[in-house]
């Protein structure tokens, strides 16, 4: 009787996150505060994307309010692909009409989601905002 014992094999490498390149990357967000012309303040969120990657469907805004914990970020809305120009979001919310607060600050953060598999892009920087009032 033989008993033969094999040991583990080499390590392997981890696999490359192919679903953060198949969708296009957020590009130079900017943030811009604001008042309309019926008075209502918003934050004005703009960004660019490779249009030559068609794998986009749409983006999903990402909010927290007076902490930089990126992990707190939570989603907020959600942006579709527009039919023609780049993508904006206009964030008009009951917490920027009425505060009592001298300021408040805003972090956004903007995820890309692809129209293949539903996969999900890499996340944009967050950019700090703030509102005075």
């Amino acid at each position: 009787m033989y008993l033969g014992v094999g040991g583990c094999t080499e390590p392997e490498g981890l696999i490359t996150p192919t679903h953060l390149t198949s969708v296009p990357n957020v590009q130079d967000l900017q943030a811009a505060t604001g008042v309309s012309r019926t008075g209502k303040r918003y934050v004005l969120l703009i960004w660019r994307y490779d249009t030559l990657n068609t794998n986009i469907r749409s983006w999903d805004v990402e909010r927290l309010e007076n902490d930089s914990a990126t992990v707190k970020l939570e989603f907020f809305d959600l942006v579709r692909k527009p039919t023609w120009g780049f993508p904006w979001y206009a964030d008009s919310s009951a917490r920027l009409q009425s505060f009592e607060e001298d300021s408040i600050e805003f972090y956004y953060r903007i995820i890309p989601t692809g129209l293949n598999n539903n996969f999900v892009g890499e996340p944009s920087k967050i950019v700090h905002v703030l509102v005075r009032r």
